[in-house]
C-alpha cells in the first residue's frame, strides 16, 4: 500500500498482500542512498546543515546572554595532624591516618561549622541565601572540598550567582572552621596542663624526701661500698622490680591524668571527645547519629528564629517549633551523656587495672624488701633508698618534658590548621563557559542536521509510480488506490456505499476478478503487519467494488482484536462469525444485508475470543465451505 499518492495492494498470495507505506519508503530510500551516496544528500540538502547551525550558534549566543552567570571562589587550607605525647615515653602519638584529611573535609560541611556561619551579622540577608528558608542545606550544597593526593592541603570552593558572595561565605567557613578547632585545641590543652602540674608538684614532694632520707641514712650508717650486691640475685630481682614499678607508675599517673581529666569536663561532651581522642586516636569521637541529631538541632532552631521574626512568640507554629527545638536538643543531651559515660568508664577502668598493677608490684618489692633484709639490711635498705630516688628523678623529668611540650605547641592531641589562600571575588564567571557552550550548539546543530537531512531525504523518496513500487516490493501490482488524507469513519462509510468509493477499487478488482488472475473467486483474506495500515478499508472498499459488477459478496470480520466491519456497514455486532462457530445461531440470521445490493456482511459476534481460539478448526473449514456455495467471492478481514 502506498499511503499518500495512492494504496498499493500486490498479488503475493491467492489473497491480496498489503505493503506497509514505511516498508516500501526505508526500501526506496535505501537504494537511492546506494546510488546517491552521501554526496548527493549534501548537495541537495546543505541549506538545513547551514541553518541547523545558524540556529544553533543563536540559541548559544542567546543562551549567555540570558542564563545567570555563576561565580566561583577558592580557598585553601593546609591541615597537618598534631598528636604528641601526654605522659609515656616510647608510645606513638603522632600517629597518622589516611583519612583524617577526608575527615576535615567533611567536618567543614557539617552544621557546627556553617551553624556559626549562619549566625553571623549579614549572612542570612545575602544575596545567596535571602530566599532560603534553611540557609545550611543550601550553603551545604555550594560548598565543596577536596583534599590532595599527595599533600596535606584542602581545597575549598563555593559557587554564587554573586561574586562578593561567593568570597565572602568562603571566609566565613573557614574562619568558623579554625574558630571550632581553636576553641577544642585550647580548652583539652589547659585542663591536661593543669593536671600534669599538680602531679608533677606531687613527684617533686615525693623526690625531696627520697633525697631527704638517703642523706640521712649516710649519716647515720656513714658510706656503704655494695660492690658485693652485684653477685646477690635477691638484690637483682628487686633492682628489677623496682624498675617495672617504675613503669607501672608512669602507666598509672597517664590513666589517672585521663580520667581526672574525663571527670573534670564531663559536664562538656565536645571537650571530652577531644581529649579521648588526643589520648587514643582510636577512641570514637564523633558519630554518624550525632551528627544527624546535631543537624536537627540547627535546623529547628533556624526555623524556630525564622517563625519568631515573623509571627511573633504566642503564635501556635512557633510553639511548635519551639518544642521541636526542645526535643532535639534533649536528643542531643541524651546521646552526649551516653557517649561520654561509655568514654569516661574505659578510661576509668583502665586507671583501676593501673592501680592495681601498681599495688601488686608494691607488694611483691615488699615481699622482696623482707628476703634482702635478712641478708644484708643495711645494704638493702640504701639500695632501696638509691631505686626509690633514681625512680622519682625520672618521672620528674619526664613531667617536666611533657609540661615543656604542652606550653611550647600550645595543643593537646589537635591539628596545625594554616590558612594558605583566603577567598577572593573572581571576575569571570565559572559558568556558563562561552567556548563550551559554543562548541556544544556546533556539535548538537551538525548532529540535528545530519538527521533532518537524512530524514527529509527519506520522506522524499516516496513511491511515484509502478515501476518504483515492483522495484521496491518485489511482488505483482494489482493496483493502486488513491487516498489523499486519513478519512473519519462517516467519510468512509459513505465513500465504500458510493459508485465513486467502488471506482476507487476498481483496478484491484479487475485484478482479482480476471479469469486468468490467481485471485479469482474463492476467499481473499486481507491483512498486514500493524494496526492501522488500512485492512478494514480495504476490505470494505474492495467488497463494494466488486458487488458494483453484480458478483455476490460476503464480508467476514475476522478481526477478534479490533473488529469494525459492523460499525462500517451499519449492522448488529451479534449474532455474528463466534455465534455461528459455537452453533448458536443459524447462518441466516447472523449474515447482514447492507445499502450496496449484492453485499452482505458476517460481523464478529458477541464473543471475539471464539473466533481466535476456533481458526483452523473443522468448524471453520465447514462454515467457510458452506459459504463460499452461497457467495461468488468472501473477503475476510484479519487481526
Amino acid at each position: 500500500m502506498q499511503d499518500r499518492e495512492g494504496t498499493t495492494t500486490s498479488e503475493n498470495t491467492p489473497s491480496a498482500g498489503h505493503v506497509r507505506p514505511n516498508e516500501v519508503d526505508l526500501r526506496l530510500a535505501g537504494n537511492r542512498m546506494t546510488s546517491g551516496g552521501v554526496l548527493r544528500i549534501l548537495q541537495l540538502r546543505w541549506r538545513i546543515a547551514l541553518l541547523c547551525t545558524a540556529v544553533g550558534i543563536a540559541a548559544a549566543t542567546l543562551y549567555l546572554r540570558t542564563a545567570t552567570r555563576v561565580y566561583t571562589s577558592t580557598a585553601m587550607i593546609h591541615v597537618e595532624q598534631n598528636t604528641p605525647s601526654v605522659v609515656l615515653d616510647g608510645m606513638d602519638h603522632s600517629a597518622r591516618f589516611d583519612n583524617y584529611l577526608y575527615t576535615q573535609a567533611e567536618l567543614l560541611k557539617t552544621t557546627p561549622i556553617l551553624g556559626e556561619v549562619v549566625k553571623q551579622p549579614g549572612v542570612r540577608d545575602c544575596p545567596t541565601l535571602a530566599s532560603a528558608t534553611d540557609p545550611i542545606p543550601v550553603l551545604r550544597n555550594l560548598l565543596d572540598c577536596s583534599v590532595g593526593r599527595k599533600n596535606d592541603i584542602v581545597s575549598l570552593s563555593l559557587s554564587s550567582p554573586d561574586s562578593k558572595d561567593a568570597a565572602d561565605l568562603l571566609n566565613h567557613v573557614v574562619q568558623s572552621y579554625l574558630d571550632y578547632h581553636s576553641r577544642n585545641t585550647r580548652n583539652t590543652a589547659s585542663e591536661i596542663l593543669r593536671i600534669l602540674k599538680e602531679a608533677r608538684q606531687a613527684e617533686s614532694v615525693e623526690l625531696a624526701e627520697a633525697m631527704a632520707r638517703i642523706l640521712a641514712f649516710r649519716r647515720a650508717n656513714g658510706v656503704l661500698f655494695l660492690d658485693s650486691e652485684k653477685g646477690n640475685i635477691i638484690i637483682q630481682r628487686l633492682g628489677m622490680l623496682s624498675d617495672e614499678l617504675t613503669r607501672v607508675e608512669l602507666e598509672r599517673i597517664a590513666a589517672q591524668v585521663s580520667y581526672e581529666s574525663m571527670t573534670a569536663l564531663r559536664s562538656d561532651p565536645s571537650k571530652v571527645r577531644a581529649l579521648a581522642r588526643s589520648l587514643d586516636p582510636n577512641t570514637i569521637a564523633f558519630t554518624q547519629e550525632q551528627a544527624a541529631l546535631a543537624e536537627i538541632l540547627s535546623s529547628a532552631e533556624v526555623r524556630h528564629a525564622g517563625l519568631l521574626q515573623k509571627h511573633g512568640p504566642a503564635h501556635p507554629a512557633v510553639l511548635e517549633a519551639a518544642a521541636e527545638c526542645t526535643s532535639a536538643r534533649n536528643q542531643l543531651k541524651r546521646h552526649d551523656e551516653t557517649q561520654v559515660q561509655a568514654i569516661v568508664s574505659v578510661v576509668e577502668q583502665r586507671y583501676r587495672a593501673a592501680e592495681q598493677k601498681c599495688s601488686e608490684l608494691t607488694a611483691a618489692i615488699n615481699r622482696q624488701r623482707e628476703l634482702a633484709m635478712d641478708f644484708n639490711a643495711k645494704s638493702v635498705e640504701y639500695a632501696m633508698l638509691e631505686s626509690d630516688l633514681k625512680r622519682k628523678e625520672k618521672l620528674c623529668d619526664i613531667l617536666e618534658s611533657r609540661i615543656k611540650d604542652i606550653d611550647i605547641r600550645g595543643d593537646a592531641g589537635g591539628l596545625n590548621i594554616a590558612v594558605l589562600e583566603w577567598a577572593k571575588a573572581s571576575t569571570r564567571p565559572s559558568s556558563p563557559s562561552a567556548s563550551r557552550v559554543i562548541a556544544l550548539a556546533i556539535m548538537l546543530s551538525l548532529t540535528l542536521s545530519a538527521v533532518a537531512m537524512l530524514a527529509c531525504d527519506r520522506l522524499d523518496d516516496r513511491i511515484r509510480d509502478t515501476g518504483e513500487s515492483f522495484q521496491t516490493a518485489g511482488l505483482p501490482l494489482l493496483g493502486s488506490v488513491c487516498v489523499t488524507h486519513r478519512l473519519t469513519r462517516e467519510k468512509r462509510r459513505g465513500l465504500i456505499a458510493s459508485a465513486q468509493g467502488a471506482d476507487l477499487y476498481a483496478e484491484v478488482r479487475a485484478a482479482l476478478c480476471t479469469p486468468h488472475s490467481r485471485g479469482c473467486g474463492g476467499t481473499i483474506l486481507v491483512t498486514s503487519p500493524d494496526a492501522g495500515d488500512g485492512r478494514t478499508t480495504t476490505v470494505s472498499g474492495l467488497a463494494s467494488a466488486i458487488a458494483h459488477t453484480g458478483a455476490r459478496t460476503l464480508v467476514v470480520d475476522g478481526d477478534y482484536l479490533k473488529p469494525a466491519q459492523h460499525e462500517l456497514f451499519e449492522v448488529q455486532q451479534s449474532p455474528g462469525l463466534s455465534e455461528l462457530l459455537t452453533a448458536e445461531a443459524a447462518i441466516s440470521g447472523a449474515i447482514n444485508p447492507t445499502q450496496i445490493p449484492g453485499l452482505d456482511v458476517l460481523p464478529i459476534g458477541a464473543r471475539p475470543a471464539v473466533v481466535a481460539q476456533a481458526i483452523g478448526s473443522g468448524a471453520c473449514l465447514r462454515l467457510f465451505e458452506l459459504l463460499a456455495v452461497a457467495y461468488d467471492y468472501i473477503l475476510v478481514d484479519s487481526p
